[in-house]
């Protein structure tokens, strides 16, 4: 009856995947081999045969604001014997056998290679076990990237260099709005002006589109290009985890009560499903596979606006209408 569980058993994935599409899963971390295992063998058992299986260790490996990365860092580095050293927070000359403590808030490049080395060794070891038990034919092998962060992408590839089928990234539009102090005193006119209309000295192929005037939309479109450009030297897919608008405030503007409003006031307007319609034409136009929108349902709050749906039996609103259309045959 909850429109939310914070953990979904497997038979739950599976039926839902019989009914709507190919199911991704995501692995956690710090799940040993026996837990991939017995996970893949009733996917095996309970799925459709003619439906895939996107395979995904973690979620957002790389975000400081998370767990995995820290606990990935540790493990790599002490296995990686070429970075343990460095790994040491107090340097080289006086080291206290503590590795990466206080990372990523203290940031330790030695650490950060850890964390990608190690992430990449354990996904291989993870798709491995589902190609067994499934087949090979029936697993997406998905590596968990970071969008247009082309160092950090690389780095993932390069230690997974050919058993990747896809890198997964999101796809956000106006995500940066939510920093701008001059946010809430717009009008939904001029919020949705940025989210969608270019300035005449727009150029999406500059090192900063937004700063080069493009709107929110053409910045996440250039950010899907830099990443394709990347991909296509690795014969590797590009697919997206997460996707959809991202206006939520940041810093002190989280509890504006203004800005707050206004974003609140664009998830139903109808130009939002204009805005929708427009990011999916675009990804209709590249080489791009699997969209999963950021979610289904949820009610908004200064946390952010992510569903489709404000509650489970709303059946019409502007994302709503936009995914229908974008889904259909």
């Amino acid at each position: 009856d909850a429109a939310r569980w914070d953990r979904l058993p497997v038979e739950r994935i599976a039926d839902l995947a019989n009914l709507v599409g190919d199911a991704w899963v995501n692995i956690p971390h710090g799940a040993d081999d026996g837990f991939v295992v017995n996970f893949a063998r009733v996917l095996k058992t309970r799925l459709a045969l003619e439906r895939r299986v996107l395979v995904e260790l973690s979620n957002e490996a790389w975000n400081g604001g998370f767990r995995q990365i820290a606990d990935l860092a540790q493990v790599g580095c002490s296995r990686y014997a070429d970075l343990t050293l460095a790994c040491d927070q107090e340097g080289g000359s006086a080291p206290n056998g503590r590795l990466c403590e206080g990372f990523p808030a203290r940031w330790n490049d030695a650490c950060g290679r850890a964390a990608r080395r190690w992430y990449a060794q354990r996904a291989k070891e993870v798709w491995r076990v589902f190609d067994a038990e499934l087949g090979r034919a029936r697993v997406v092998h998905v590596l968990g990237g970071q969008s247009s962060v082309a160092g950090v992408n690389a780095d993932l590839l390069d230690y997974a260099t050919g058993e990747t089928d896809a890198l997964a990234v999101a796809a956000y539009v106006g995500g940066e709005l939510g920093g701008n102090p001059a946010v809430p005193g717009w009008s939904l006119d001029t919020l949705f002006r940025a989210l969608m209309t270019d300035g005449p000295q727009c150029d999406p192929r500059a090192r900063d589109p937004a700063a080069a005037g493009c709107s929110s939309l053409t910045v996440t479109v250039a950010s899907i290009d830099k990443d394709l450009l990347l991909l296509k030297s690795y014969q590797v897919g590009l697919v997206f985890y997460e996707g959809g608008q991202h206006l939520v405030g940041r810093g002190a503007l989280k509890d504006n009560a203004a800005l707050n409003t206004l974003f609140d006031a664009a998830q139903r307007d109808p130009r939002m499903e204009t805005l929708y319609e427009r990011l999916f034409t675009e990804l209709k136009k590249r080489p791009v596979g699997t969209f999963y929108h950021f979610n289904d349902v949820i009610v908004h709050s200064k946390h952010g606006r992510w569903g489709a749906r404000e509650y489970v039996h709303q059946s019409d609103t502007p994302k709503v209408r936009a995914i229908a259309h974008f889904t259909a045959p």
